[in-house]
């Protein structure tokens, strides 16, 4: 007698591996998005594993880690949310192969920055949270005069990617990365723009800000802003806008750094972890 055998059919239920996968897809782009939640889950820059000015030098033997680093060009992004006005975009008309769109004040991390946190701590999680925090408030200085770079370690919080995944090695890293980019969140008042008087050159009054030239100007935001909280925009930018929708953000952010920028947000607004301060 012969014997038959049978070729096994694959199974048509998924594996748990699979369902969790799906459901976490389909969560994440079905809830409805809020910067309640952003805020919420954003946790603190100078708590986070003991980031702090005062970390003692690292060892020598540290150049490897930041070396690395500066090799995969890492991006820093800056979530600045007014709690009245909503989250700070601003317009950017320059690019050649894209549409007028709207964008978030960052940029590219620099070599020095790298440097410096390598020489302030030895752990690679922490020199890349502080190199690309410095990038940030760098970057923020450059495009709209906001300066928070003697207060960065009390003010720049750490954004809370839903499911903590910046995908491939970052997902060990950092909790707030995204292909290379990372993100962070700015709560701003009305103390850190520039005022219309400031126009003169004599400096803005806010805790926020710092001195500007005669030759700067100020810039009111479009849309029905408030004219009096102004920024002084780098040539890069034509604009900028508030928007209290983290839903029209989306649209307006599609643009910006290959869309990596809006699926930051929605994963953000989306997350329901807590805060780590809490």
């Amino acid at each position: 007698q012969h014997h038959r055998h049978r070729i096994p059919t694959p199974s048509l239920i998924p594996s748990r591996e699979v369902i969790i996968i799906i459901f976490t897809i389909v969560h994440v782009f079905t809830m409805p998005l809020s910067f309640e939640r952003l805020i919420r889950n954003a946790s603190s820059l100078q708590h986070h594993h003991g980031v702090d000015s005062t970390d003692a030098p690292a060892p020598d033997d540290n150049d490897n880690n930041h070396n690395h680093q500066r090799k995969e060009d890492y991006r820093g992004f800056v979530f600045v949310h007014h709690h009245q006005h909503g989250l700070l975009l601003l317009k950017c008309t320059r690019k050649r192969n894209k549409p007028i769109h709207y964008q978030l004040p960052g940029g590219h991390v620099d070599d020095a920055e790298f440097e410096d946190a390598a020489k302030r701590h030895s752990e690679r999680a922490v020199q890349l949270q502080m190199a690309a925090a410095n990038g940030c408030a760098r970057e923020l200085f450059e495009e709209t005069g906001i300066d928070v770079r003697q207060s960065l370690e009390r003010r720049l919080k750490i954004v809370q990617l839903h499911n903590g995944n910046g995908g491939g090695e970052q997902k060990q890293v950092v909790q707030n990365g995204l292909k290379h980019r990372m993100f962070y969140l700015l709560q701003v008042t009305d103390e850190d723009f520039f005022a219309p008087q400031d126009a003169d050159g004599d400096g803005a009054t806010g805790t926020g800000t710092s001195c500007i030239n005669s030759t700067t100007e100020l810039t009111s935001p479009e849309c029905g802003g408030p004219k009096e909280l102004m920024l002084k925009l780098s040539v890069e930018h034509a604009g900028f806008r508030f928007e209290k929708s983290a839903e029209r953000c989306l649209g307006l952010l599609q643009h910006h750094s290959g869309g990596k920028v809006a699926t930051a947000l929605r994963m953000a607004c989306a997350s329901e972890g807590e805060n780590e301060d809490d």
